[in-house]
């Protein structure tokens, strides 16, 4: 899924959890962070890593062929 509000409400639901609109603006959350990435939990979600695995599209292939074989859907 590439929309964040659908991915979000589909990880809400699947856990049991109400829907937030600040969902939505995880970066503006105030509470502190401790770990290796806080700086990137204080920025928007990016896309520029949308697709980049079909640089290596060849050498998954196979991968992919047995993923498919068990029934797991891949997206396009």
């Amino acid at each position: 899924m590439e929309s964040q509000e659908a991915s979000s409400r589909q990880l809400l639901e699947f856990c049991g959890l109400s829907w937030d609109d600040a969902c939505l603006r995880f970066e503006d959350n105030p509470a502190p962070v401790a770990t290796a990435s806080a700086v990137q939990v204080r920025k928007p979600m990016y896309r520029s890593s949308l697709k980049r695995w079909k640089h290596y599209e060849a050498q998954t292939a196979e991968l992919q062929k047995l993923l498919i074989d068990a029934g797991i859907a891949l997206s396009p």
